[in-house]
């Protein structure tokens, strides 16, 4: 939940920004990497970033911590795949001001859609799923001295992998703390909540479909309290 890298939810937008501002974009296709730089020799991975049915250009794009293209003036994007195709089969896509709520998994063949959601326009009704994905909603609630609440403006994630925090679908929690990620795994999923100094993680089994998470204090040593 790249706790280690930012305390603040809405601050993991900009996380891969932190690159030399002289990244390609993907109106200049790639060439195949070579065998030797990490990366798949010859796999591609395109596609395009909307909104709707409205193109975003200059969204950054990526499979997993390292390098990032930008979308061109069409939403198109181009770029060579990772090493860890599994289980970095996800293309995630960021921009000041939006969220990517619907994971977008890396097919076999054929260009990926990924859909990006204005930050105003969020909200917790479920989202739809295709088949063989599912839709998880819930809440995020954080304990004070007062009571229980509902937790409004939390980064809530999911992160195919344990081992690096990258997320592969991400949203904010409405007024009433809730919230839904959609076109993630039947499997075991990883789902986190970061705000501030606060966080929650759950892994949740399959065939769930609704969680709740209750936001901890962390130290300053980014250890759980």
């Amino acid at each position: 939940m790249c706790i280690d890298r930012c305390l603040v939810g809405a601050a993991l937008l900009v996380v891969v920004a932190c690159t030399s501002s002289s990244a390609p974009t993907a109106s200049t296709p790639l060439s195949a990497p070579s065998a030797s730089s990490g990366l798949v020799p010859g796999r591609m991975v395109s596609g395009v970033v909307a909104e709707g049915a409205q193109p975003i250009a200059g969204a950054q794009i990526d499979n997993g911590p390292g390098s990032w293209v930008l979308s061109d003036a069409n939403g198109a994007f181009q770029f060579p795949a990772t090493q860890s195709i599994d289980p970095h089969a996800w293309v995630r896509a960021s921009k000041d001001g939006y969220a990517q709520p619907c994971a977008a998994p890396i097919a076999d063949t054929g260009p990926v859609a990924v859909q990006m959601v204005p930050l105003s326009a969020l909200n917790s009704v479920p989202l739809p799923s295709p088949a063989g994905f599912r839709t998880i909603s819930g809440v995020v609630t954080m304990t004070t001295s007062a009571g229980t609440w509902p937790a409004v403006g939390v980064w809530v994630d999911f992160e195919p992998s344990l081992a690096d925090d990258w997320p592969a679908a991400f949203t904010h929690t409405d007024s009433n703390g809730k919230f839904s990620l959609c076109t993630l795994p039947e499997t075991a999923v990883n789902i986190g909540a970061l705000l501030g100094n606060m966080f929650a993680y759950v892994t949740v089994p399959p065939g769930q479909t609704n969680i709740e998470l209750t936001l901890d204090s962390l130290g300053v040593d980014g250890k759980r309290r």
